[in-house]
This record gives C-alpha cells, sequence and structure tokens, in this order.
C-alpha cells in the first residue's frame, strides 16, 4: 500500500468536537473524496484534559491501520 494523503488533525480539549468532524470524514469517504487505502489519519494531541485521544482512539479504530 503507498499512502498518497496524510490528514493531521492538531487536537487540543477537542473531544466534543471529534465526532463531528468524523463524520464529515466519513461522508467523504462515501462520496469518494477520500480512498482509505491510500490516505492515513493522524490525530496530535499534547496533554488533552478531556479524553480526546481516548475519543479519537474509538472513532479512528475502524479505520485500516498501517504497519
Amino acid at each position: 500500500m503507498t499512502l498518497e494523503l496524510t490528514i493531521v488533525v492538531p487536537a487540543y480539549n477537542e473531544a466534543h468536537r471529534l465526532g463531528a468532524g468524523m463524520r464529515r470524514f466519513d461522508a467523504a469517504v462515501s462520496a469518494g473524496a477520500i480512498d482509505l487505502e491510500r490516505t492515513e489519519v493522524v490525530v496530535i494531541d499534547d496533554g488533552s484534559t478531556d479524553g480526546t485521544a481516548s475519543t479519537a482512539d474509538k472513532l479512528l479504530a475502524p479505520l485500516p491501520t498501517t504497519a
């Protein structure tokens, strides 16, 4: 697999907003605008105190992983 797109999401205390962003991402995938086999999503969290990291983990879990 060759990655062609990396989506970097800077997030600090954004747990409440990640779900809406993921719904927009899913819509873009459904519309064919994003190829999951060639795209990676990276959420950058530096010390959030609202559960941002765990929320991101849950939301991104269904996506294909790269090794």
